[in-house]
């Protein structure tokens, strides 16, 4: 996804992007459908977790699993607004937490480890 041709002069606040956008969206029709089938698969992780009653270990991973929803999201945002820099930036992030991530479910001392290193 590159939306670097919009050459607008306010940046990525300029209310062009309003007309710029879908058509940006139609060019990549076939990079929104693996877009929405991902934030579909995150948002049926976050579900998961509700009226549940957890471990720690369980709260950690559902919140990390909330915040990885919320960085993708944010870096499809950047992305489509002609930001790939800032939303590379984001898919490091995402790509830390999901290390993260694996490293919970794999390891059940975890947080354990966590704890004493912030400690």
């Amino acid at each position: 996804m590159d939306n670097n041709n919009l050459k607008l002069e306010d940046g990525f606040l300029d209310l062009k992007l309003s007309v710029a956008i879908p058509v940006f969206r139609e060019e990549h029709k076939s990079d929104y459908l693996v877009v929405f089938k991902v934030k579909s698969f995150l948002d049926e992780l976050q579900n998961c977790f509700v009226d549940k009653t957890v471990s720690e270990q369980d709260k950690f991973l559902a919140a990390s699993i909330v915040e990885l929803n919320k960085l993708f999201q944010s870096a499809v945002l950047l992305y489509e607004r002609g930001l790939p820099e800032s939303a590379n930036i984001v898919v490091r992030s995402i790509l830390e937490l999901s290390f993260k991530i694996i490293e919970l479910i794999r390891n059940e001392n975890f947080l354990l480890e966590l704890k004493m290193d912030i400690n």
